[in-house]
């Protein structure tokens, strides 16, 4: 019979593998230029979503769309969809258009994108408990308070030219840090249940995630982002370590 600490070591073994393979990935476009990873970049940042909502799907499905579990992985899926159709529009300003700035669209549809897995957690948060511990609010607070002050003292540090630059990314950082804070309580309520691995690997692919937001928007903050960042290869590796733990959701169904 697997212990908590066993079940722990052997479920970050495939997010570090995702994780590991990007990254080679990402290396051996350094190293090797005329390799041109961009269109592939490109590719995989827009379809990485589109594999969560089909997994989520498939998981509101399997629960016959019910009010909790049916509801909740269904506004997941419904989530990631908008974000890919943020990223698609994104990738459209800037290959079409060569708008290399503010892509007003296609920011409004990522950001969009956040409210969804907000609800996702919250939903299957009371579904198990009436009311939070005193840790667990503190731990609400605390995260995205770390996070955004942390964020916030090395830009002020830093000089960019549009003060408005700021506080446009700061607001897709905070919400990225709500999302860690919300996923890390649901997290500390699951320790205990079947669900117990799934909900420990999609922690790991929402940190990845929300690392990978909070550089991309450092960057673009200062107007230093290029396809070449990486955070593309956490943002790549963030939604396909959120499949794998949607899987892990699926066996233990």
């Amino acid at each position: 019979m697997l212990t908590f600490s066993n079940e722990l070591k052997n479920s970050y073994k495939i997010p570090a593998l995702i994780f590991a393979a990007i990254t080679v990935i990402y290396l051996a476009g350094i190293v090797y230029p005329s390799l041109d990873l961009s269109l592939l970049t490109r590719v995989a940042i827009v379809v990485a979503p589109v594999a969560v909502s089909v997994s989520c799907f498939l998981i509101s499905k399997n629960y016959n769309h019910s009010k909790v579990f049916g509801k909740s992985y269904f506004l997941l899926g419904l989530g990631h969809l908008v974000t890919f159709s943020g990223e698609l529009v994104f990738f459209h300003y800037v290959d079409s258009l060569h708008f290399l700035e503010y892509t007003p669209v296609g920011d409004v549809l990522i950001f969009s994108g956040y409210p969804f897995t907000m609800a996702h957690i919250i939903i299957n948060v009371r579904y198990f408990v009436e009311k939070l511990e005193n840790f667990q609010k503190i731990m609400l607070v605390i995260i995205p308070g770390i996070i955004l002050l942390g964020y916030s003292a090395v830009l002020m540090g830093s000089s960019f030219e549009d003060p408005g630059d700021f506080y446009y990314y700061l607001s897709f950082v905070t919400a990225s840090s709500i999302v860690l804070g919300l996923a890390t309580v649901a997290f500390t309520l699951f320790r205990q249940t079947a669900l117990f691995t799934a909900w420990f690997v999609l922690l790991i692919g929402i940190t990845i995630g929300t690392i990978g937001d909070v550089l991309y928007n450092y960057a673009s903050t200062l107007g230093v982002y290029s396809f070449g960042d990486f955070s593309n290869v956490l943002w790549i590796a963030s939604p396909l370590i959120m499949v794998y733990a949607l899987y892990r959701h699926q066996k233990s169904i």
